[in-house]
C-alpha cells in the first residue's frame, strides 16, 4: 500500500493532516496534478480517494516544534494501516524534512516496529496523485472544520485519528 500525506495551511488552526491510500502503484507516479478547491467534499471533486485525517489544535501546536504534526501524522497514518492488516510499501510526504527531522520520524516508526520508504519533496502535491488528493482533502476540511460548528461536525468522525500527543513529546 502507499500513502500520500498533506497538510492544510500549515500553521493555522486547526491544522489539518490528511493520508489517501492507494494499493496502485499508477497512482505514484510522478505526473502534474492540479490542486482542487472544491467546497463540496466528494470524492469526485477532491481525487477519488478515501482518505484519513488527524486535527491539530491551537493547544497541540503550542506543545510541538514546526514539523512535529507531520511527523506524528506519518506515524498515526502508518499505524492505523498496519493495524488494519495493510503492507506499507512507501508514505509519500508533500514537502521538506531536514536530515534530523527524517531521523527523528524514522527512529519513532522503528520505535513502533513500522518499517517503510519515505519519499517527500516540495510541490509533491502537484506531482503525486495520491499527495494532490491528500492535498485536497485537507484543504477541503480545514475549511469544513474551520467554518461549521458543533452537530455539523460529526460528518468525518469515521475518518478521524486521534493521536496522544504526550507519547510524541516523551521521545522528542
Amino acid at each position: 500500500m502507499f500513502l500520500g500525506v498533506d497538510e492544510s495551511n500549515h500553521g493555522r488552526v486547526p491544522e489539518i493532516l490528511a493520508v489517501c491510500y492507494s494499493n496502485n502503484p499508477e497512482d505514484i507516479v510522478e505526473g502534474n496534478y492540479e490542486k482542487r478547491r472544491s467546497k463540496n467534499l466528494d470524492k469526485r471533486n477532491l481525487g477519488f480517494f478515501d482518505f484519513r485525517h488527524i486535527i491539530f489544535s491551537r493547544e497541540d501546536l503550542l506543545l510541538l516544534n514546526k514539523k512535529q504534526p507531520m511527523i506524528i501524522a506519518v506515524c498515526e497514518f502508518a499505524k492505523y494501516f498496519l493495524e488494519r492488516g495493510s503492507n506499507l510499501e512507501k508514505i509519500f510526504i508533500d514537502g521538506n524534512l531536514s536530515l534530523s527531522q527524517l531521523d527523528y520520524l524514522y527512529g519513532i516508526l522503528e520505535n513502533l516496529d513500522i518499517s517503510t520508504e519515505i519519499s517527500f519533496g516540495p510541490k509533491y502535491d502537484q506531482k503525486i496523485k495520491l499527495v494532490n488528493a491528500a492535498d485536497n482533502w485537507a484543504n477541503a476540511l480545514h475549511r469544513y472544520y474551520a467554518t461549521n460548528s458543533g452537530l455539523k461536525k460529526k460528518k468525518y468522525l469515521s475518518h478521524l485519528i486521534t493521536p496522544k500527543i504526550e507519547d510524541y513529546l516523551k521521545i522528542s
